[in-house]
């Protein structure tokens, strides 16, 4: 089956204005792919079921 998936990058630099703790989170930030259907079709019977939720954010 065909899951779509959207890609999350980081941004080349940290915005300007940024507080300690902003540039501590923008340090720790890493690229990820979150997962967009949450439901899929049978090719065959085209009868919907639902993709378990464990897994719907990957780190690239």
């Amino acid at each position: 089956y065909d899951v779509r998936w959207l890609t999350r990058t980081k941004k080349n630099s940290l915005p300007r204005g940024a507080n300690e703790q902003d540039r501590a989170r923008f340090a720790k930030s890493r690229d990820y792919m979150v997962r967009i259907d949450d439901m899929l079709a049978c090719r065959s019977c085209r009868r919907r079921f639902e993709i378990p939720n464990s897994q719907s954010v990957v780190f690239i």
